[in-house]
């Protein structure tokens, strides 16, 4: 008995150490992650933040009709073959910062891409976007406006559903079109090119220029760190008009992450281009890069599903549209486009492709 009047109270001293030093440990540890994370002009994570330290790879993959004229005139199946990847590095740099006394911080951001490999100079055929988006706004017209207009049209030399140019214009140097210079008479009757520029390319205007991530707002991890890098606002709205309440509402952070992720949850990640939050479902897996390990995340098939199979997607898009690709509106050009999975997104879309 006397042994245990001993060791009661030693051990729930020791025990009250333990718990006394864990406390402490988290406490410092907080203390270590607010002062080297939370962003401010003086802040140990600000230059990282503010110029991406390794610079980005994109890959581009641009699928080439092989065989346009027959699928224009003859209504044939479209043979599809992937080129590429066209590989760029892709730099980030934020500037006009304004520090917000509410724990958030405004600024713009350039984005810049040098090309590294591929040869951009190579030809592809591809479908022609602008003549198609003008297709696209004539059918809904009354059958007398498509006739004249189609009318109108065929008088505009080279104009074809189909076109080949080099990579290079394709993405980012943009071509001329000679519906392009008709834009304001094309307004007057009722069609409408969101965002007509001076050229088409699908990155057009973007390479070196920050007005297509428009101005962001993002939580500084003042007001707590698990609202670190958090989106507020983009051009000085919190949500989307392409989409009602809540499903318009910008969530997740374009960059910038809080500490404490576990590998079990949904980590959300908002994409200017898209105006959406991208879903990141964890595989499992672990990865080490420069010696440290972190968690891997991906976009899966269900991000993509429609409602019939994800309740959740029928505000972004019905029922009864292609599985695994998804209508996104962009906020900066008020124009719609289509996402998937990098592959031929359904069995409902094979029949229609070849490749």
């Amino acid at each position: 008995m006397k042994t245990w009047k001993i060791l009661t109270p030693t051990g729930a001293i020791i025990l009250t150490i333990g718990i006394f030093i864990v406390a402490i440990n988290s406490l410092m540890l907080d203390l270590i992650l607010k002062t080297s994370m939370v962003l401010s002009p003086t802040s140990k994570s600000y230059p990282m933040w503010k110029d991406l330290p390794v610079p980005l790879t994109s890959s581009f993959y641009i699928f080439h009709i092989t065989n346009a004229d027959d699928v224009y005139n003859k209504g044939a199946k479209p043979m599809l073959v992937e080129k590429g990847p066209y590989v760029f590095q892709e730099f980030h740099h934020k500037f006009d910062e304004v520090w917000n006394e509410n724990g958030t911080v405004t600024y713009k951001q350039i984005k810049k891409w040098i090309h590294i490999s591929g040869d951009i100079e190579e030809n592809v055929t591809i479908v022609n976007s602008v003549f198609a988006t003008v297709g696209s706004q004539v059918a809904i017209l009354p059958r007398i406006e498509r006739i004249l207009i189609s009318m109108g049209l065929a008088f505009l030399k080279d104009e074809k559903l189909f076109l080949t140019k080099p990579v290079r214009e394709i993405l980012f140097d943009g071509y001329s079109d000679p519906i392009l210079s008709l834009g304001d008479d094309l307004s007057k009757i009722g069609i409408h090119l969101p965002g007509l520029t001076s050229k088409f390319g699908l990155f057009f205007g973007r390479n070196n220029t920050w007005y297509t991530d428009g101005i962001n707002n993002i939580h500084t991890g003042a007001n707590g760190l698990n609202h670190l890098g958090q989106i507020v606002s983009l051009n000085y709205s919190d949500s989307t008009p392409a989409f009602a309440g809540e499903c318009g509402k910008y969530r997740g952070s374009p960059e910038l992450f809080p500490p404490y992720f576990d590998d079990k949850s949904k980590q959300m990640v908002f994409n200017p281009d898209l105006c959406r939050t991208l879903e990141l479902t964890p595989t499992g897996e672990k990865e080490k890069v420069g010696g440290t390990e972190g968690s891997t995340y991906e976009v899966d098939e269900s991000f993509f599903a429609n409602s019939s199979i994800k309740k959740k997607q029928m505000f972004w898009y019905k029922s009864n549209s292609f599985r695994n690709v998804q209508c996104f509106s962009m906020s900066v050009w008020s124009s719609n486009f289509y996402v998937t999975t990098p592959f031929l997104p359904s069995r409902s879309l094979l029949p229609n492709f070849s490749s």
